[in-house]
């Protein structure tokens, strides 16, 4: 029951820039949508409400949603957190997408960059490309740059490092 009064409040969101609606399973324009909340601030789509958003019967449903998810996971590069699961509302079943903001942006679908701007999907330019490469410099963290106070290269393990040099050169990591 809990699950339904979260879809409720879904329901009655506004369509934005986290927030989307799809009355059929239409797989290339949701990965785009999919593809922008990656890039943006994440987000939710819903789908299989109507205009008015009424649950409708959509056709074929597990063969669609198994096609669904398999081309996000094919086309969507690089790999991310893309939940996508089967609820039921009003005796309906419908689609929810979860999508968390990506932390390796930019994002793409089939090799083509999309963002998400109030509750259009659009392809980014060059600016936008370059802007998300910036944000994403910015968020990585990299814990062999981290500064370790009250240290000096004595407390180094030699050996150690030598063997590890030794089996990144074998590994053609040098």
């Amino acid at each position: 029951m809990e699950e339904y009064n979260f879809l409720n409040l879904l329901v009655r969101e506004k369509e934005g820039e986290q927030m989307a609606f799809f009355s059929d399973i239409c797989i290339a324009e949701i990965a785009q949508v999919i593809c922008a909340f990656l890039n943006t601030k994440g987000g939710r789509i819903l789908i299989g409400f109507d205009d008015k958003k009424k649950p409708v019967e959509l056709i074929d449903f597990d063969k669609r949603l198994l096609e669904l998810k398999n081309f996000v996971i094919k086309h969507i590069k690089p790999e991310s957190i893309i939940n996508i699961i089967e609820v039921e509302y009003q005796e309906r079943r419908v689609i929810q997408i979860d999508v968390i903001q990506g932390s390796r942006q930019p994002y793409s679908l089939n090799n083509k960059v999309y963002v998400r701007e109030e509750a259009n999907t659009l392809s980014a330019d060059e600016n936008d490309v370059g802007l998300l490469y910036r944000q994403r410099k910015q968020n990585e963290f990299h814990w062999e740059k981290l500064t370790v106070p009250d240290t000096d290269i004595s407390l180094l393990d030699i050996e150690e490092v030598e063997k590890t040099i030794e089996i990144s050169n074998s590994k053609g990591k040098a």
